[in-house]
C-alpha cells in the first residue's frame, strides 16, 4: 500500500478522514492517500457537507477542529421585519445587523442587541456616526431554526459520493489488501469525479425494517457497516442516524470466506464502537431489505419522513435558549 488509492501516486501520501472531519468523527486512513486527492476530494464534495449539514452540526453539538461551536441559520422577527442570523451555543444569535427605515429626510436604524455588553459596543460605534439612541424596550425573543430537511440531504449526487468515498476508505483500513483490487476502479472514478458506468454505486436507502430492526442508530451517530458475501462488497452508510446509503463497492469479487464490519461514531464525543447487529441479523436478511428498500419508487419520500419526524421529536426535547432583545431607535436626520 505505498501508492495512493485513488490515483496510484506514490508521493506526498497523508492522513484522510474516513468520515468527514466536520461531521465529528475521528478515524483516520493513514499513508493510503496523496494529498492532491486527498485536498481535491476535500474541495469539491466535502466542503459542500460540512455547509450543508450545519443544520445537524449544531443540533449535534459537533465543535470545530478550533473548539468552537458550530452556528446555523435561524430566522427572527424584529418589529414586523424578519432577519435572518446566526445562532451559536445556548440558541443565542452571533449578530443582528441593524435594520434602516427611511421615511423623508429621516432614517430610523431598529438595532437589536443580545446582550448588555453588544449594546454598548453598538451605541458607542453609533454616537461616532453623529447618531444618538432612544432607547424604547427590551423583551426575550425566540428563534426559529431553518431546516433543509425536506430539501436537500437526500440523494443528491454530492452526499452519494461522500458515502462512497466512506466506505470505500474504511474498507482500505480494514482490509488494505482487498483494496489494492482492480474491482474498484468504477468506485474510485466515482469517488473523485462523478463518473459512473449504467448505475451509481450508491444509493439511497430506507427501510423499517433496515434501520429499526438491524442497525437502531440513535442520533447523532453515524455508522459504517461493511461486507462480504458470496461475490459482493457493500456497504451501509448511516449519517447522524437520520439518512442511509447502501454502496455495492463491487459484485465480482472473488470471496473465499463472508465477513463484516461494523462500526459507529459518535461526533458528541469523538467515541467510536464496534457494536453488535440487532438481533444478529444474516448478511442474507441485511441484502433482502436492501434490495426491497432499492425497488420502493417511494424510498425518498420514507426517508425524509423517517428524518423529519426524527428532528421533530428532537427539538422538542430542546428549549434553545432565549436572547433578550434590545429594541433600540437609532435616528438620523
Amino acid at each position: 500500500m505505498e501508492k495512493c488509492i485513488y490515483c496510484n501516486k506514490t508521493k506526498k501520501l497523508g492522513k484522510s478522514h474516513i468520515v468527514p472531519e466536520c461531521l465529528g468523527a475521528k478515524l483516520k486512513l493513514l499513508n493510503r492517500i496523496c494529498n492532491d486527492c486527498n485536498h481535491f476530494i476535500g474541495r469539491t464534495i466535502e466542503a459542500k457537507i460540512c455547509r450543508d449539514f450545519s443544520f445537524y452540526r449544531y443540533l449535534a453539538q459537533i465543535r470545530t477542529n478550533k473548539g468552537k461551536d458550530v452556528t446555523t441559520p435561524a430566522e427572527l422577527q424584529v418589529m414586523g421585519n424578519k432577519v435572518i442570523v446566526h445562532i451559536g451555543e445556548g440558541g443565542k444569535p452571533r449578530f443582528v445587523p441593524p435594520i434602516v427605515e427611511v421615511k423623508g429626510n429621516k432614517k430610523r436604524f431598529l438595532v437589536v442587541a443580545e446582550s448588555p455588553d453588544k449594546l454598548n459596543k453598538y451605541t458607542r460605534r453609533f454616537k461616532e456616526m453623529g447618531i444618538q439612541f432612544e432607547y424604547d424596550r427590551a423583551k426575550p425573543i425566540t428563534v426559529n431554526l431553518i431546516s433543509s430537511t425536506e430539501k436537500r440531504f437526500i440523494s443528491s449526487d454530492d452526499y452519494l459520493r461522500v458515502a462512497t468515498k466512506i466506505a470505500f476508505e474504511f474498507l482500505c483500513h480494514e482490509y488494505p489488501l482487498r483494496a489494492i483490487s482492480d474491482g474498484y476502479e468504477k468506485v474510485k472514478q466515482y469517488i473523485r469525479f462523478g463518473k459512473y458506468e449504467n448505475e451509481k454505486p450508491a444509493r439511497l436507502i430506507y427501510e423499517d425494517g433496515l434501520v429499526n430492526n438491524v442497525l437502531a442508530l440513535p442520533f447523532p451517530l453515524h455508522s459504517i457497516l461493511l461486507f462480504g458475501y458470496e461475490r459482493m462488497v457493500g456497504s451501509i452508510i448511516s449519517i447522524f442516524g437520520l439518512f442511509y446509503y447502501f454502496v455495492l463497492l463491487s459484485d465480482d469479487n472473488r470471496i473465499l470466506q463472508n465477513w463484516t464490519s461494523f462500526i459507529y461514531f459518535n461526533p458528541r464525543t469523538g467515541e467510536s464502537r464496534v457494536p453488535l447487529l440487532k438481533h444478529n441479523y444474516s448478511r442474507a436478511k441485511i441484502l433482502n431489505l436492501i434490495r426491497i428498500s432499492i425497488r420502493d419508487p417511494d424510498v425518498e419520500l420514507k426517508a425524509q419522513k423517517y428524518s423529519s419526524d426524527k428532528i421533530d421529536e428532537i427539538l422538542k426535547r430542546i428549549e434553545l435558549g432565549k436572547a433578550q432583545l434590545i429594541d433600540n431607535k437609532a435616528v438620523s436626520r
